[in-house]
């Protein structure tokens, strides 16, 4: 094999590594996007709450609307990192970077008595 022929297989395979990386990168940004909607959802869901406790009328259909958007976004975003972790899987055959984390986190703020982050900088471990 000549040396124009290395540089080719070459080439080839860090234009495969930059496209494997930029779908994953595109996969966190979309999860980024859901679990953005979930905490905007989870904020007027504890006003409401907030309003409940004070004795203030709470419409509960849209109380049940809330709950229900914020299960299919959950459900959607636990599919996302799922999709995400499989992707990482394949990847583990020698193209991963070392380090690079392959397993899912779990959803923040995933039971009631959690504490939310406040800003995206605090969700990051």
């Amino acid at each position: 094999m000549g040396l124009l022929d290395k540089l080719t297989v070459g080439a080839e395979k860090v234009a495969k590594q930059a496209e494997k990386a930029f779908e994953q990168g595109k996969g966190k940004v979309e999860e980024l996007q859901v679990e953005r909607q979930l905490d905007g959802l989870a904020k007027k869901l504890g006003y409401m709450e907030f309003d409940a406790h004070r004795n203030r009328q709470v419409d509960t259909s849209a109380r049940e609307s809330l709950l229900t958007e914020m299960v299919q976004l959950e459900d959607q975003l636990t599919q996302m990192r799922q999709t995400t972790a499989e992707q990482g899987d394949g990847a583990a055959t020698g193209t991963a970077e070392p380090g690079a984390e392959s397993t899912p986190a779990p959803p923040e703020a995933a039971s009631l008595g959690g504490e939310a982050p406040s800003s995206p900088e605090e969700k990051t471990e």
